[in-house]
């Protein structure tokens, strides 16, 4: 699992994996937030079809919208370089790690 995420919080882990119905190279970019060990956040990206560009956080029961939030800016502000990472990363290629920006 390459971790595509470089100073996230000490209690945050971001990695971007293969997931039975959503595998790598074939389904929208997107990756997992684990926050504290106990929430896992599932953050997904891509351009819609008006060309817009999208963020979809999924999260468990214990959700911190405040955190969501956070999320959804820091993809909007680092789509390009999350696309380069994501991409490389699913390839195989070494990758620059993205800053956590909050």
């Amino acid at each position: 699992m390459p971790c595509i995420c470089d100073d996230i919080p000490g209690e945050l882990r971001g990695y971007a994996v293969g997931e039975g119905r959503h595998p790598l190279g074939k389904s929208s970019r997107h990756l997992h937030i684990y926050r504290r060990n106990t929430s896992l956040y599932r953050v997904e990206w891509g351009i819609d079809k008006q060309g817009q560009l999208f963020v979809n956080v999924e999260a468990g029961k214990k959700v911190n919208k405040r955190f969501i939030r956070a999320i959804e800016r820091w993809v909007m502000l680092k789509s390009d370089e999350l696309n380069v990472a994501y991409d490389r990363a699913v390839q195989g290629h070494s990758f620059a790690k993205v800053k956590w920006e909050n």
